[in-house]
């Protein structure tokens, strides 16, 4: 996506960096992509549109990515997931990650979140700080969740807080 001066609607921020990806006419309300440097040179990217990405290229994505569908039976776990967490890949797909994988995420904070985004039946995204409870040990992450209506494909973005 290329940086527009006359585009409509608000202005596009990197979730990551708060980099402005593209002038909007409020200056009240933003929306949330991710740019470039933070998708790791690709290219910039509105979050909501991470569903039309291939498996392969979300490995690129330099946070952490979980694809999962509206009962948040995961799809993909990328390679960083699987660093930060000790999950194997092959371990998590095609299982729940609200209750099996990540079940300190069954919250209304975050679930409650991702089910309402699911429900309301149209693209959207939802940020939050969060601790991750895992492996008897805790870390404090950012999240973006996301929903593509479209493709019904959700993502779990998860980064770590910069210091």
């Amino acid at each position: 996506m290329k940086k527009s001066d006359n585009a409509c609607g608000p202005p596009l921020v990197c979730a990551w960096c708060s980099k402005t990806l593209r002038e909007g006419d409020s200056a009240l309300m933003v929306s949330h992509g991710i740019c470039a440097t933070c998708m790791g040179g690709i290219y910039d990217l509105p979050v909501e549109d991470l569903g039309d990405i291939d498996r392969a290229i979300l490995e690129d994505v330099p946070v952490g990515v979980v694809r999962i569908d509206e009962a948040g039976t995961i799809l993909a776990f990328t390679r960083r997931e699987s660093e930060r967490f000790g999950r194997r890949s092959v371990d998590v797909i095609g299982r729940l990650f609200f209750e099996d994988v990540a079940p300190c995420t069954s919250v209304q904070e975050f679930r409650g979140r991702f089910d309402q985004m699911v429900q309301a039946r149209v693209s959207s995204h939802a940020e939050l700080d969060f601790v991750f409870c895992y492996n008897e040990a805790s870390q404090q992450v950012r999240i973006v969740l996301v929903w593509n209506a479209v493709r019904e494909v959700g993502h779990v973005l998860i980064s770590m807080p910069k210091d």
